[in-house]
């Protein structure tokens, strides 16, 4: 890729699918805590509680990683990512879903997940904790 070129989802769609992406709790927790943040600030950020959809997240990643440290990096396929961070997934988390519903103005859960999911892959790709899927690896 070309030095200055900006890695754009669907670069990241079309280009990325048979890899495995090395993440820690961190990368995920990071980048939702931003997106939920961009998109509720975009409104009125004073009015929105974001502890608890926040704490929700992180408590429902801890089913995803084997150890309590949240630096431990864990290999995903693209599509265990995009499984974890689905918006069906976002949506069975009360607080979450509940911050969706309660603020009408909030940016979908569709959106948010997308967000999350890009920005975790990107930075990945970007910092070259990433690896041919070996069953893809010809």
């Amino acid at each position: 890729m070309e030095p200055n070129h900006k890695l754009t989802n669907k670069d990241i769609f079309d280009n990325y699918q048979n890899y495995e992406f090395f993440i820690s709790q961190n990368d995920i927790v990071s980048a939702f805590s931003y997106w939920i943040i961009y998109q509720s600030n975009r409104i009125h950020f004073e009015n929105y509680n974001l502890s608890k959809p926040l704490i929700a997240f992180h408590n429902y990643l801890h089913s995803h990683f084997p150890s309590i440290d949240k630096l431990y990096c864990k290999k995903f396929s693209f599509q265990q990512l995009e499984i974890i961070l689905s918006k069906e997934a976002l949506a069975n988390i009360p607080e979450i879903l509940n911050l969706s519903q309660t603020h009408p103005d909030f940016i979908s859960l569709d959106a948010l997940a997308r967000n999350v999911f890009f920005m975790v892959l990107r930075e990945q790709i970007t910092y070259g904790y990433i690896q041919k899927n070996k069953s893809h690896a010809n």
